[in-house]
């Protein structure tokens, strides 16, 4: 996943590059993408658990996915 959804958009950018904006475009872009919310929310832990580290290591001051506005799950109807 990392290599294949994350790394081809934001492998380029250096971690004082990755801001809100950034972030919210990139999440965006999934959903354009129509992966499904728990995808995309799954990606975001992902990403999110990196960049708090970053700021564990002093890489990074604060976490730029606070900025970010995910979508919420839809709630599936079930029909029997």
């Amino acid at each position: 996943m990392i290599n294949f959804r994350i790394l081809p958009i934001l492998g380029h950018l250096a971690l004082r590059d990755l801001n809100g904006t950034v972030c919210q475009k990139f999440f965006n872009l999934l959903l354009d993408q129509e992966l499904s919310e728990r995808y995309i929310k799954y990606i975001y832990n992902i990403l999110n658990t990196s960049l708090e580290k970053a700021i564990d290591w002093d890489l990074i001051l604060k976490n730029p996915l606070r900025e970010v506005d995910l979508p919420k799950e839809r709630k599936r109807k079930y029909t029997v």
